[in-house]
């Protein structure tokens, strides 16, 4: 498990922690903004490099840093990369104008998401078969193939998750979003909501900007009162 930060990545591996930085590897920046894991699980990361004109995407493998130059690896002018996404077959960056989806070995950048969604910044993606679900300024793109339609929200959506068919969002200061037959339901929080993801457990959190909530279909809890909660049905 990898996780970035303003100082290095943090390798999490057998209940000990490592940080590699710009001092002590090869990671040539350590103000990172952004992480991603293929299905090997190698981290790709985004750093910060305030000076350069093309960001550049770092790849490391467990023992090794490596480079993924734009225009040679990847597309050029991905201009403010938001997100690095996976499955076993595709490989997504969302950024300032869209995303770059590469596919069967072949890059596609995709601009016109439809008339409601052309050029928006793609904040989060989540996969779900041949449907990607792109979180944005101005709600949650579902695109397939081509085809889109936006389920528009009032604030932006950074974060999104598919879960057995529901799909679930960070809305920034205004809580987390269900979109479920076409339907959205929201329950408020006023935090700036970074992620969602399932625990092993089969439990939903969201990772949000001074805390971290576990979500219900009813409410959202803040984790002492989770954990102590949890506790509670042990018992």
């Amino acid at each position: 498990m990898y996780f970035a930060t303003n100082w290095g990545l943090i390798a999490h591996n057998e209940g000990s922690f490592t940080l590699y930085s710009n001092e002590n590897s090869e990671l040539f920046d350590s103000h990172l903004v952004c992480i991603g894991s293929d299905p090997r699980g190698d981290a790709y990361l985004i750093a910060y490099e305030d000076e350069a004109e093309e960001k550049r995407i770092t790849v490391f493998d467990g023992s090794t840093f490596k480079i993924l130059e734009p225009g040679k690896d990847f597309p050029k002018a991905l201009n403010e990369i938001q997100c690095l996404v996976f499955d076993d077959e595709r490989f997504i960056i969302g950024f300032d104008r869209g995303f770059a989806l590469r596919e069967n070995g072949e890059w596609k950048v995709i601009e016109e998401m439809g008339e409601d969604a052309d050029e928006l910044t793609v904040y989060d993606v989540a996969i779900a078969g041949d449907t990607l679900w792109l979180g944005t300024p101005r709600g949650v793109v579902e695109w397939r193939r081509g085809e889109s339609k936006l389920h528009e929200t009032e604030s932006l959506v950074q974060s999104v998750l598919v879960d057995d068919g529901i799909v679930r969002f960070g809305l920034s200061f205004e809580g987390i979003g269900k979109l479920q037959n076409g339907k959205i339901t929201k329950l408020p929080l006023e935090e700036d909501i970074e992620r969602i993801v399932r625990t092993s457990d089969g439990r939903l959190w969201a990772q949000c900007g001074t805390s971290v909530m576990n979500i219900t279909d009813k409410k959202l809890l803040p984790l002492a009162k989770a954990l102590k909660k949890k506790e509670a049905e042990g018992l």
